[in-house]
């Protein structure tokens, strides 16, 4: 991984205008560069890989000033981005982390109880994602088995539920916004035809379109 100075210059360099990062990279570049790194000419931060607290979120918006700052969100189950939460220059968020944002092309995104129930709005729950999912696990049959099942909500097959001790909060607005750290991922995913991103979360809508 370069240092943030070498980013820094290689942006300009190259005149990129995308770059993606993790979080913590995107904060240091912003506690390091300070505001002389808004003037690269980013048109759109993409971070992913770990929560972005709202903290550091608040912190890259003020000092790097970017017009758009993406958050990519999946499991490795999900292949690649099942949602993705977006964040404009001016817009600030009351959640403690960056939203994980609405599912992409045609997925689902369902917060569940423990019987598999949508949660009401406000009701914590985990997160399901449905639609785009692996096939399983490569010969191991069993845990396929337990960690892919039907979707509960469209009776679909192929979805599957990661059990992750994240918790995700759905907002009247349809975003999924993460309660707790990502590193507080313990348990193994559960998929759900769809997954069962198993996050506990609070819904403001029980599903996410």
């Amino acid at each position: 991984m370069w240092p943030a100075e070498r980013t820094a210059a290689e942006i300009e360099r190259h005149g990129i205008t995308i770059a993606c990062f993790t979080p913590g990279y995107l904060t240091q570049m912003a506690e390091l560069l300070g505001e002389s790194a808004s003037r690269l000419p980013i048109r759109s931060y993409t971070v992913g890989g770990e929560a972005m607290s709202r903290a550091n979120l608040d912190l890259v918006q003020a000092v790097l000033k970017p017009p758009r700052i993406i958050n990519g969100y999946g499991p490795t189950e999900t292949v690649i981005t099942p949602t993705v939460g977006i964040a404009l220059a001016g817009e600030r968020s009351d959640a403690s982390y960056m939203p994980i944002g609405k599912p992409v092309g045609d997925r689902s995104a369902y917060v569940l109880d423990g019987d598999l129930n949508l949660c009401p709005p406000g009701v914590p729950g985990e997160l399901y994602l449905a639609g785009g999912l692996a096939r399983g696990y490569l010969g191991r049959p069993d845990a396929s088995a337990e960690r892919f099942v039907a979707d509960p909500v469209r009776r679909c097959i192929r979805r599957s539920n990661q059990r992750s001790n994240r918790r995700t909060i759905r907002r009247a607005n349809q975003r999924a916004v993460l309660l707790a750290p990502e590193g507080a991922c313990t348990a193994p995913a559960t998929w759900c035809a769809g997954t069962r991103a198993g996050n506990s979360s609070t819904s403001a809508a029980s599903t996410i379109r």
